[in-house]
C-alpha cells in the first residue's frame, strides 16, 4: 500500500461491515487535512503481521488515528 500524507487512519472495527465508522472517521479527516492526503489501514479480524512489523508501518506516519470497537 502506498503511504499517502503524514496520517495514518487504523480501522480495527471488524464488526463494521458497512464501515460506517470508517466513513465517519474519513469525513472528518477529509475536512480536516484534505481528501486523500492520509492512508487508511483495514486491520480486519486480528494484526496480520508481528509486532515488529506493525511498528515499522507505524513509524511512516506523524499521526496514528486507531479506532476500535468490540461487542
Amino acid at each position: 500500500m502506498a503511504v499517502n500524507g503524514d496520517v495514518l487512519l487504523v480501522d480495527d472495527f471488524s464488526q463494521d461491515s458497512q464501515n460506517n465508522a470508517q466513513d465517519w472517521y474519513r469525513s472528518i479527516l477529509d475536512t480536516i487535512i484534505g481528501a486523500d492526503q492520509f492512508s487508511i489501514w483495514e486491520i480486519g479480524k486480528e494484526l496480520p503481521y508481528s509486532s515488529s512489523d506493525v511498528s515499522a508501518n507505524l513509524k511512516y506516519f506523524n499521526k496514528v488515528i486507531w479506532y476500535s470497537a468490540y461487542t
